[in-house]
């Protein structure tokens, strides 16, 4: 395991009591003293104590619309994927073409087990002809790191987990680029979205892999640091970013981010019981149909017979009504069809609330403006579809 400088080791984790009196064994990132010292609420997220927020969910979130905020999202997992058939390898074990992913791209992609259904979705970078960087979910690193592993199969392929290695910073808002710009003479405007590259930053020595990318529907980058270099790269991103009132954002205001934009969250969205097929509201851009990938046969018998539910984003029509949360029921004329998966409070721009949620519905159902209700404290909501970003 790697540490940052300056952290005591024997404090990275610690043992809590479960109501059942069970031990679990929680983890701090590398940068956990700076969330303390920065006032940041810290709750439990997947056996990790993050910050939730520091200010308030909802001037996070504008912060980010706005301007430019920095998340620690260093509970993600990292694997580094090398060999020969390392490529073809990810090419069975993903959905989308990774034959084509080159050296400086990124793609997207779902993790299928044998009947079809999304175990995770994931992020690959491409950074040499034989290696590949992937970020896994939180939550699912180990069942990730398994299935890998299990699925190499004769390949000359060696995949590693190395999550406890790296610290990943998330720059995202409209000013995300003036702000790293400073950092580093890389030319930013040739980075294009989804695209990576190796940078030297102000002050640190060693090259930083960073991605063009984000959870929260705004330009933005992820930064994979070395975990002894974290708080450096932290503290000179915060002082770079003060000339655009650069913000420390938490857990709520990615989530809330990440909902408006209609982005699926891992475990909540699904959680092996939902395809690719009906998690694409956006079409079918995470499948490679030309490629034999595992999962394909059932997903494809799934498309032709079709009728299968599809995700949805659901604008409540009155935010006073109430607050849609996950596990709510979704109606039409009084009738159940279907389930919030995701649902709160998102702030508009102009500094009001909107209730807006997703969730799975019939296809018919899903297209943008229909009528629906959302079950909150036992009475219907009216809501609308919305077309998600």
């Amino acid at each position: 395991m790697a540490f940052a400088e300056g952290v005591d080791n024997s404090s990275y984790v610690r043992g809590i009591k479960n109501q059942k009196g069970i031990v679990i064994v929680m983890k701090k990132t590398a940068l956990h003293d700076t969330h303390v010292e920065l006032g940041g609420k810290i709750i439990e997220f997947f056996g990790f104590q993050l910050p939730v927020h520091y200010t308030t969910i909802m001037d996070e979130h504008l912060a980010v619309r706005r301007s430019v905020g920095l998340f620690d999202v260093s509970h993600m997992g990292n694997f580094i994927i090398t060999g020969p058939n390392a490529q073809e390898f990810l090419n069975h074990v993903l959905t989308n073409n990774m034959m084509k992913l080159k050296p400086g791209e990124l793609k997207y992609a779902h993790i299928l087990n044998d009947d079809g259904k999304i175990i995770d979705d994931m992020i690959t970078a491409g950074l040499e002809p034989e290696k590949y960087f992937s970020v896994p979910n939180a939550s699912m690193i180990d069942r990730d790191y398994e299935w890998f592993t299990t699925h190499t199969g004769d390949r000359d392929v060696k995949v590693e987990n190395v999550s406890d290695e790296y610290s990943i910073l998330a720059l995202q808002g409209q000013n995300a680029r003036k702000v790293l710009r400073k950092l580093t003479d890389y030319d930013l405007k040739s980075l294009e979205f989804f695209q990576c590259a190796y940078m030297k930053l102000k002050d640190i020595e060693e090259e930083i892999l960073i991605w063009r990318s984000g959870y929260t529907g705004e330009d933005g980058f992820e930064l994979m640091v070395p975990n002894p270099l974290a708080h450096q790269a932290w503290d000179s991103l915060i002082a770079e970013g003060q000339e655009f009132d650069i913000k420390p954002i938490g857990l709520g205001a990615r989530d809330t981010l990440r909902l408006e934009k209609g982005f699926l969250l891992s475990g909540q969205d699904f959680h092996e019981d939902r395809t690719s097929l009906e998690t694409n509201w956006n079409g079918e851009w995470a499948i490679n149909w030309d490629t034999d990938f595992i999962g394909k046969e059932p997903m494809q018998a799934q498309k032709d017979k079709g009728g299968y539910d599809l995700f949805c984003g659901i604008q409540l029509d009155d935010f006073k009504s109430g607050v849609p949360r996950p596990g709510h029921k979704i109606l039409q004329g009084g009738e159940q069809v279907g389930d919030i998966t995701s649902g709160t409070a998102i702030p508009t721009l102009d500094g009001k609330k909107i209730g807006f949620a997703l969730g799975y519905v019939k296809p018919e159902l899903a297209k943008a403006g229909t009528k629906l209700d959302i079950e909150i404290r036992n009475k219907p909501v009216p809501g609308t579809v919305a077309k998600l970003p």
